[in-house]
């Protein structure tokens, strides 16, 4: 998955950076910087990253979806 597909997914789910680094695990003040690196490029999105936003994608919802 490239940023740029990252972020397309992201705005398909409705859901801010802050939102999507909880949903992917990302915890403590700097959550949205995190998503934003992965957007640009600045870090890489690792397969586990991936395969949670595909699942989202697909429609799984866990219990604290926001």
């Amino acid at each position: 998955m490239t940023p740029e597909q990252f972020k397309a997914a992201r705005n398909s789910l409705g859901l801010s950076g802050t939102q999507m680094g909880r949903m992917l695990g990302y915890k403590g003040e700097h959550v949205r910087i995190q998503i934003h690196e992965m957007e640009t490029g600045k870090k890489t999105i690792r397969d586990p990253q991936i395969r949670l936003m595909q699942a989202y994608l697909s429609g799984y919802r866990p219990e604290d979806w926001p």
